[in-house]
């Protein structure tokens, strides 16, 4: 039917002394009307709109665009985190806002807050923008910011000049170390 799909990515390995053979990385069902205005998502899947940084997660998606250039999406589930014993009360929820003008620009913002056992212990929000003067330029930029350490967590702006089939792209990008690392990492 040309409302629902179905996808998944999975790896497989070699059966080792710990038990562990493979993993899904994505295992979704998505459902749409045909015009593509409205759509919910779940299963597996890693979320990433706007600023905040991708979040891989089981849980599920909404997104609705308005006709005349508002875009909202939310998402809400379990944080997918290597086997390391129960995560019973971990959930992540967040969203992003966005308006667009024409084909030219598009703004938006994003917010995104993990709970563990109850208690938030991340949260994150940004802006990000799109512009496009001219049919041969792009120009992008978007910041996340932590909100529990009171510091920019990710940002990236680039600049892209396009003609036919070549693209010549810059860009300057900055992540936290503590974006990058888990609290439970031994590094």
């Amino acid at each position: 039917h040309p409302w629902i799909d179905a996808e998944a990515v999975a790896w497989l390995g070699a059966r080792t002394t710990s038990g562990g053979a493979g993993d899904v990385q994505t295992l979704t069902v998505r459902v749409r009307d045909p015009g593509g205005r409205v759509e919910l998502r779940a299963g597996r899947f890693v979320f990433a709109s706007g600023a905040i940084r991708p979040t891989h997660v089981d849980g599920a998606r909404a997104y609705g665009r308005l006709p005349f250039g508002t875009a909202l999406e939310a998402f809400a589930g379990a944080p997918v985190a290597p086997r390391l014993g129960s995560r019973m009360y971990d959930v992540v929820v967040g969203g992003r806002v966005s308006q667009s003008f024409g084909s030219w620009v598009s703004i938006g913002g994003a917010y995104m807050q993990r709970h563990k056992g109850g208690t938030v212990i991340d949260k994150e929000a940004g802006p990000d923008l799109f512009l496009s003067p001219t049919r041969w330029l792009d120009i992008a930029g978007r910041m996340a910011f932590d909100l529990v350490n009171k510091a920019p967590a990710d940002a990236l702006a680039s600049v892209g000049a396009h003609k036919d089939d070549l693209r010549l792209e810059g860009f300057v990008t900055h992540r936290s170390p503590t974006a990058l690392l888990p609290s439970t990492s031994l590094f």
